[in-house]
This record gives structure tokens, C-alpha cells and sequence, in this order.
């Protein structure tokens, strides 16, 4: 029976080529829209979701506020001594691990005549912990004591392959920005692209003790630099919200110890610890700082409902080919029942068809799919792939969702052919779909409706990419390189300053503690400005770069009242600021009327000398 109906549905799709090709092609377009769509969300959602204890596995976050209570900055690092201290406080916590960004120039001797040097960026003091709390499989050394003892380093295996090649890198010897010397103990496999951090390589946490690189004394009381990344592996019964209810006590606890002022405000009424899923950190976390840039739920959320709304318009244009086609297959419906055709019959019948159309949809989807992943992934900047022969599951959730996209999109029409009288049909009068044309129109309006909308939603990013590459953003960014200032450079800036504008394509050069372009994460609180004869406080948190006297000339930015630092004016190294127009604004007060104004940041009074756009 079932080979029957397969056999007549495939005359009827080549008896109809027309409308079998612009079903089947309709069709197939959709599903590899959805397919791609499909490895986009599947890939977001799968974000650090490998690690053996990933429900468990938590980072500790931190924010601080404003006055009125307001939080005025919120990160994902934390001030070094909050990490032992958790576990020391909190018997559910079983590990945990403090991590330390670094950018990095390593050394190394090739050989006796040749040593050679290079930048890294991604370089982080880590401590031996994080493989007991994230699942990092170890291909040379020892997991356990690898990152044990101070001044070693390991690599992972793309960062051992690329400078040592087939030959094993365990007890090579680097020296690290021309300061230490450091011993490679281990080599790990690399983390897989759906990971929050990508480290190329781990040095050992203890190397910080030595006090010309961190010292002990500063990972103990230095509650200022949060700069470290922290994160605890919890027990099974851990309850996250009853241990962020007990961080205000725990923060004062211990910060209070630091605190010389009795008088001064308990910590936890400006700055306090919060406990984030590590499985969130990828779509759910959008902080004052990150180790990466992160997704976003709201586009999954987008692009899964495009996803659904395109597969939409191929069913609800299947539905209406095939109904507009009744007229044609009535008395195909006549004949069938006259000789003896049951209704159940003749819609196994019709649904056989619409499944087929939809699995050679799938075929060609699957063909659209494999030659469309690279340019998604150009676009996304992604790896994705797809691997149908190694991964069955998905093979089967294809098949199984084409099958019930011809079940869905052929049950309409299949109930209606199925529903024609023979006695009628023979004589002529049915054949149409009078009095039934209502779901049709419902049809064509949806998919009209739907198409609308998406070709609306294209169009207003289309224009808010134009708008985002086009804006005028205060500075010129072309033609401007930025490189990481190495504090080493500080004592001979200016001879390098000089070397640099001798070369005739450097138009200028500056120095700033930020560029434009980075977080804002500095801030000295708020400001006090001269009113009157006395300075009041303004409630406004401002965040501060520190900058050299090229630096607004450098960026081309221009100034809107005021004047600039000058080399020639022995105050504007201490006793000078230079504000921007949004902050003037949030102080209540205009470019014109805060120049030369008395201004107190940061515990350093002075004065207002200019203002730029």
C-alpha cells in the first residue's frame, strides 16, 4: 500500500512540474534558511556547556555604586583577595580558581646564533585549581603540578605546535617582557571555540608572589584591582541565593579590616559580590568587563523566530498551490471514490505527496546548506559546521522535521480533496473551493504579512549598520594605529616620541591610559564644581583617562569652549581638567560657563580648562 502511494505521488509531482518545482524549491529554501539558523542557536546555546561540572561552576562578579545607590559599574573580575576567602568562608564551595589577564612579549633562543620574540594576548596567571573546576584534558605534564611552582607555564597544543613544532615543549625556557624567565611544565589541548576564554598559555598564580611582578602582600590586601578573574566550583546542594544573601556580611568582614576611618561607610553599601552560572556567561552577561565579547540571547531569540516565520511562508505557500489545484485534481477525487477508494485512502494519499515534495526539499536544503555554511561563517565569524554522516542526530531531526512539514503543510488540502463528492464532481457541479476560500485568504494575508515584517526588519538594520559605520563618533579613527604601551617604554618616552615623528608618514603620536574606542572602566567617583565660592557636590560619577598633551590632536578631537594642556603651563599637570560635553551636561551646566571653574576628582582639586565635543 505504501509503495502504492509512493508510486502515484511521484507522478503526480512529475505529471505538475511546475508547481512541484516551486513547491519543492520553496520548500528547500526555508528548510536550509532554518537549517543554518538551526547551527547558529545550537551553537550559541552550547557555550561552555562541555565541562564535566558545568551546572556546578560559578564566577564571582562584582559592582560598586553610586550616592543614590545606583550601580555605576559592574564587573566580572574581582580584587585578589576575595578568592581564598571564599573558600575559606563558605563550606560549599569546594574550589577555587583566580585567573589574571596578561599581554605578553615572550623570548626564547631558537638557537646559538638566533633568538627570536613575540607577542601574545591571550596569557593568563591561573592557579591549579582551574582544572579541577573546568575540564581541561592535559596532553604533556602533570594536571595537578604543572602549575604548581612559580615562574611555569604551559601552553596549548596550537601554541606548542606553533613554536616548537612536532618536538615536545616541556623544559623549554622563555623570558617573559625581558623581566623573569619562566619553564614551559605542560601542554593542554585547546579549548573548543564555545568557551567564554581562549588561553594560549597558563602561568603559574604563584609566580605574582614575587614582588617585582605582583608580591604576596598586594594579592592579600589589594581590594582596588579587579582585574581577576574568579571563579568556584560548588558542592551539589549549593543554593546560589541564600550565599549571595550572606556576601554584604562577608564583604564587610573582611574589606572593613582595610577600612582606618570608623567613620567611613560600611563596603557593602558601594560595592558588593554577586554569583553568576558559568553556562550563563556567553548569552546572559553584558559586563563592565568580559574575557571576550559575548553573545546574546535576544538574537537567538530573533533569529529562531525568523527561523519559524520562514519555514511559515513555505508551508502556507505549499497549502496554497495545492488548494488553487483542487479544480484540476476533482475528478481524479471522482474517479478515485467511484471505484472504490475510501476517504482515509485518498488523504494517506495526498499527505504521501506533500511528504515527498518536502523530503526532496530537504535534499536540496541540505545541498543550499553545505555550500551557504562557509559564507555564514564569514559572516558570523564563526566555525560551524556541518557534518550529517558523523552526526546522526541531527540527520534524523532534519528527516523528522521535513516529515512533519509535509504533514502540516498537506493535512489542509488533503481534507478538502478527500472531501469532494463523486456524484457532484461527475456532473460538474463541485470542484471549486466555494465557501471555503476563508482559510486560504487567512494564508495569503500571513504570508504576505510575514514577508512584510521581514523585509521591514532588514530594511531598519540595513540602516542602523549604515548608521553605526557611518556615525561621526567625536575622533577620526582612520589612519590611527593604536599599540599596548608597555610601562617599561615610560622612563625614554620621549626620545621614542621623537624617533616616531621623524618618520615622515607619523603625522602625530600620543599616550593615554585608554583609547576611545575601549570600556570606560576608570573611575574616581563623583565630582565636586565651584558654585558660588565653594564646591558642591555634582552626584555625577564620571569615568576618567588619563592622557598626554598630543593626545586630542592625535584623534583629531575638537573642543567646544577652553583650551588644551600646554607643555607651558606647569599646572595642567596636576591641577587641570579637561571634560567632555556629556558630562557638563549631566552636571547641569553648559561648555561656556564651567571653563575655568574650580573642580574637585578624585581627591584632587583644580580647574576646569576646557571642554571638548
Amino acid at each position: 500500500m505504501i509503495r502504492n502511494y509512493l508510486k502515484v505521488a511521484l507522478r503526480s509531482i512529475l505529471r505538475n512540474k511546475l508547481s512541484s518545482f516551486i513547491n519543492i524549491f520553496g520548500l528547500a529554501l526555508a528548510l536550509s534558511c532554518s537549517l543554518l539558523i538551526y547551527l547558529f542557536i545550537k551553537d550559541e546555546l552550547s557555550y561552555d556547556q562541555y565541562h564535566t561540572h558545568a551546572d556546578r561552576i560559578y564566577r564571582v562578579t562584582r559592582n560598586f555604586l553610586s550616592p543614590d545607590g545606583s550601580v555605576n559599574l559592574h564587573l566580572g573580575h574581582l580584587a585578589p583577595p576575595f578568592g581564598p576567602l571564599l573558600k575559606n568562608d563558605f563550606a560549599e564551595i569546594e574550589e577555587v580558581a583566580r585567573t589574571l589577564k596578561m599581554r605578553a612579549l615572550f623570548a626564547y633562543q631558537e638557537n646559538a646564533e638566533e633568538k627570536k620574540s613575540f607577542n601574545e594576548e591571550n596569557v593568563y596567571y591561573a592557579e591549579p585549581e582551574v582544572f579541577r573546576i573546568f575540564s581541561i584534558p592535559v596532553l604533556e605534564g602533570s594536571q595537578d603540578k604543572s602549575l604548581t611552582g612559580p615562574f611555569n607555564i604551559m601552553l596549548s597544543e596550537n601554541a606548542a605546535k606553533r613554536y616548537f613544532g612536532e618536538e615536545s615543549a616541556v623544559g623549554k625556557s622563555w623570558k617573559v617582557n625581558n623581566r623573569y624567565e619562566v619553564v614551559v611544565s605542560g601542554v593542554y589541548q585547546d579549548f573548543p571555540k564555545q568557551s567564554h576564554w581562549h588561553p594560549d598559555i597558563l602561568v603559574s598564580f604563584s609566580t605574582l608572589n614575587d614582588t617585582t611582578i605582583y608580591g604576596r602582600r598586594g594579592l592579600e590586601t589589594n581590594w582596588g584591582n579587579n582585574s581577576f578573574g574568579t571563579y568556584i566550583l560548588a558542592s551539589e546542594t549549593f543554593d546560589a541565593k541564600k550565599t549571595e544573601q550572606q556576601f554584604p556580611a562577608f564583604v564587610d568582614r573582611h574589606m572593613g579590616r582595610q577600612m582606618n576611618d570608623n567613620n567611613a561607610p560600611l563596603p557593602s553599601t558601594w560595592t558588593n559580590l554577586f554569583l553568576q552560572k558559568l553556562t550563563d556567561i556567553h548569552l546572559h552577561s553584558h559586563l563592565d568587563s568580559e574575557e571576550e565579547t559575548n553573545g546574546n540571547i535576544n538574537n537567538v531569540y530573533i533569529m529562531g523566530v525568523i527561523g519559524l516565520f520562514i519555514i511559515l511562508i513555505a508551508c502556507f505557500n505549499f497549502v496554497n498551490l495545492s488548494t488553487a489545484r483542487a479544480s484540476k485534481r476533482a475528478k481524479e477525487v471522482g474517479l478515485r471514490k467511484v471505484v472504490g477508494a475510501l476517504k482515509n485512502q485518498l488523504i494517506n494519499q495526498y499527505l504521501s505527496e506533500s511528504v515527498l515534495v518536502a523530503l526532496f526539499a530537504l535534499l536540496l536544503a541540505m545541498g543550499f546548506s553545505y555550500l551557504a555554511v562557509e559564507w555564514l561563517n564569514d559572516f558570523t565569524g564563526k566555525s560551524l559546521t556541518l557534518d550529517l554522516a558523523g552526526d546522526w542526530n541531527l540527520l534524523l531531526l532534519l528527516i523528522g522535521s521535513a516529515v512533519a512539514v509535509g504533514l502540516l503543510a498537506g493535512i489542509y488540502p488533503a481534507f478538502v480533496l478527500s472531501g469532494f463528492k463523486p456524484a457532484l464532481i461527475l456532473k460538474g457541479q463541485q470542484g471549486t473551493l466555494k465557501g471555503k476560500g476563508s482559510l486560504r485568504k487567512f494564508l495569503v494575508v500571513s504570508q504576505f504579512a510575514i514577508s512584510i515584517i521581514l523585509i521591514i526588519a532588514t530594511l531598519v538594520t540595513l540602516q542602523q549598520l549604515q548608521f553605526l559605520n557611518n556615525r561621526k563618533l567625536g575622533y577620526e579613527k582612520d589612519q590611527v594605529v593604536t599599540i599596548r604601551y608597555f610601562r617599561d617604554l615610560a622612563p625614554s618616552y620621549d626620545a621614542f616620541y621623537n624617533e616616531l615623528k621623524k618618520e615622515s608618514s607619523i603625522k602625530n603620536a600620543a599616550r593615554s591610559s585608554r583609547i576611545p574606542t575601549g570600556r570606560l572602566l576608570d573611575s574616581q567617583g563623583t565630582a565636586r564644581v565651584q558654585k558660588g565660592d565653594s564646591l558642591s557636590d555634582t552626584n555625577v560619577v564620571l569615568k576618567n583617562i588619563n592622557i598626554d598633551h598630543e593626545f586630542f590632536d592625535t584623534y583629531q578631537i575638537t573642543f567646544a569652549a577652553g583650551r588644551n594642556f600646554s607643555r607651558e603651563v606647569k599646572s595642567d599637570d596636576s591641577l587641570s581638567f579637561i571634560l567632555n560635553e556629556a558630562a557638563v551636561k549631566m552636571m547641569g551646566l553648559t561648555s561656556d560657563n564651567i571653563v575655568d571653574k574650580g573642580f574637585e576628582y578624585g581627591g584632587m582639586k583644580g580647574r576646569v580648562i576646557g571642554v571638548v565635543k
